[in-house]
């Protein structure tokens, strides 16, 4: 979490922003003629728009106005968008707030994720962005359905005033990212050793590791394997998330600490990370580590150095590591040519029966914002934002990249369909690529990436050529069929919902809570750490009752009976 600038900054934006809400807004908007919500043109006579706006030097070179789209969207609207000015996704959080504070604003803002869901609550509630409710009710017929079609959705765009002040980006088309908790294992050595495939409980999990340490299966007469390896850096590649949650609920230990150690029900939320599971959990933990097992490499490694240790040119050292993907710790397509032998296996079954994995809901980005310098053109706006929401696969694909029917993508035939082409979630598709560029090599001017109002993805937009399985560089396909069979059956929605809005003094109490109790540098990973490698004997009951005791004295309490406020204001709880 972001912490905002406090009461000068609001009376800065109070001051600056409603400057631009003088004039008498009826007399203004009768200098056009507005055409019925999703005709078009959205206007008869053209009608400029200002906007600043967010790019990525990875995706396009920040000339939006010069795009292929940007012709065809203004002919098709008669609006026409003058960008004054482009920020790179670089520093643009602090960039898009000096703008903020200047007062001098465009008609709309695009910022792409660069404004919280508690910068968008502020700076809505003190007038500096128009709520924009009437507006998806009345003029914006595709938003409107797609929000009723997602209300999580709209759950998290409407403030704690019950006011929307954000058109949204809805990045939904990455389904294996919504499982990224995954545990990937070198089965070469599984088959040497005439291991059972797939482990299924800890205890075989265990006996598996085991086996890779003591029965030599890289064959060099040493005991040299590491058999599983995390990293301090890295998607998911934590030790913790995989091994921990066979015992109870554990979601985002390293890196982004909104709400970790939380575990949400449907009435209430509680800490995990002092109760008895959590403690059988770091046992288990402890008897790798002891046995040599848990590599203690995870512990201070970065995921380029664990790369290094996979990727060994003399000898395999590696027997598993935990990671969003086979590519974190391995050259997908390249390299020793490992990355196709370490295959993933589902969550293991804990002690107590509990087999879950954890959920991580799509990314949802506050992407546009009116401003009271369009309220005179609002209506014209909200109808021109509305053509992104229309056809999630048509204009999505416009949108992005200029991607056009027939040149750069088809529909799937009907016998296509008949034998079973899938898209990312493994359900049918109805799409195919005819024309693909490579992300992040190839930039995308022809179209608005990253740039566009909003967008909702769809899944079913591009199918993953049959082909495909035979190919274990084809990430898309491997982590497609990885989620579907293994990880989404067992999907548990624990989480705390993101976007959640605090008021001022919760949001600065809950930053020095979570910097003192739940960073990485906090006290339950410190004294994590120290029951694992023996420093502490997480067997005595003396110890253990002395680290609840640290929690408490630290304010774990009030820790989470301000998660408990804030997710029972936003109406999280029955």
């Amino acid at each position: 979490m972001l912490r905002i600038t406090g009461i000068a900054l609001i009376a800065v934006l109070a001051l600056g922003g409603l400057a631009f809400a003088a004039g008498d807004e009826e007399a203004a908007a009768s200098a056009y003629q507005l055409n019925p919500p999703g005709t078009y043109p959205v206007v008869d006579e053209k009608v400029t728009i200002t906007a600043i706006a967010y790019y990525s030097s990875s995706t396009s070179s920040g000339t939006p106005e010069d795009a292929a789209f940007a012709t065809y969207l203004e002919d098709l609207t008669n609006v026409h968008v003058d960008f004054v000015e482009m920020i790179e996704s670089n520093g643009s959080q602090e960039k898009f707030n000096l703008i903020l504070a200047s007062g001098d604003l465009p008609d709309i803002l695009i910022p792409h994720g660069s404004i919280t869901a508690q910068q968008v609550f502020l700076h809505g509630s003190n007038g500096t962005f128009l709520p924009l409710n009437d507006l998806i009710d009345q003029r914006m017929p595709s938003l409107k359905q797609r929000l009723n079609e997602a209300p999580s959705i709209k759950a998290r765009l409407t403030m704690p005033d019950g006011n929307i002040y954000a058109f949204p980006d809805v990045e939904a088309n990455c389904f294996h990212c919504q499982f990224s908790a995954k545990l990937w294992v070198y089965q070469p050595w599984v088959e040497k050793l005439g291991l059972k495939w797939p482990p299924e409980t800890t205890e075989e999990l265990y006996e598996t590791f085991k086996a890779f340490k003591t029965q030599d299966p890289n064959g060099n007469g040493q005991a040299d394997e590491i058999p599983i390896l995390g990293a301090v850096d890295g998607w998911r590649q934590d030790p913790f998330t995989f091994l921990m949650n066979p015992f109870i609920f554990t979601s985002h230990p390293y890196g982004n600490n909104y709400g970790a150690f939380l575990e949400r029900s449907p009435s209430d939320v509680r800490f995990v990370a002092n109760t008895p599971e959590w403690r059988e959990g770091l046992k288990y933990m402890r008897r790798l580590y002891a046995e040599g097992l848990l590599g203690d490499e995870s512990f201070v490694w970065t995921r380029q150095e664990g790369m290094s240790a996979v990727e060994n040119p003399d000898t395999e050292l590696v027997g598993s590591f935990p990671a969003g993907w086979f590519g974190m710790m391995t050259l997908n397509g390249a390299g020793t040519g490992r990355f196709a032998h370490f295959q993933p296996i589902a969550p293991v079954t804990g002690p107590t029966g509990l087999q879950q994995t954890t959920f991580f809901p799509p990314t949802m980005r506050y992407q546009t914002q009116i401003t009271p310098s369009g309220a005179d053109r609002k209506e014209v706006i909200a109808q021109w934002v509305d053509w992104f929401y229309e056809d999630p696969i048509v204009h999505g694909g416009l949108a992005w990249g200029w991607r056009r029917e027939g040149i750069d993508w088809r529909w799937l035939t009907e016998e296509e369909k008949a034998k079973g082409w899938v898209a990312r979630d493994g359900n049918p598709a109805q799409t195919l690529s005819i024309n693909v560029q490579a992300y992040s090599r190839d930039l995308y001017d022809d179209g608005w990436p990253r740039t566009a109002p909003g967008r909702f993805d769809m899944i079913a937009h591009g199918a993953l050529p049959p082909e495909w399985a035979e190919d274990p560089s084809k990430q898309e396909y491997r982590l497609m069929v990885a989620t579907r069979d293994l990880y989404a059956p067992y999907k548990t929605e624990s989480y705390i919902p993101p976007d959640l809005v605090f008021d001022e003094t919760t949001q600065d109490e809950l930053i020095d809570l979570a910097e003192t109790l739940t960073s990485r540098t906090g006290l339950v990973l410190q004294r994590a750490t120290e029951f694992i490698n023996g420093t502490r004997d997480i067997n005595n009951d003396a110890a253990w009752n002395e680290y609840v005791a640290e929690l408490e004295r630290v304010g774990v309490d009030r820790y989470v009976a301000l998660w408990r406020d804030t997710l029972d204001n936003g109406g999280y709880f029955n």
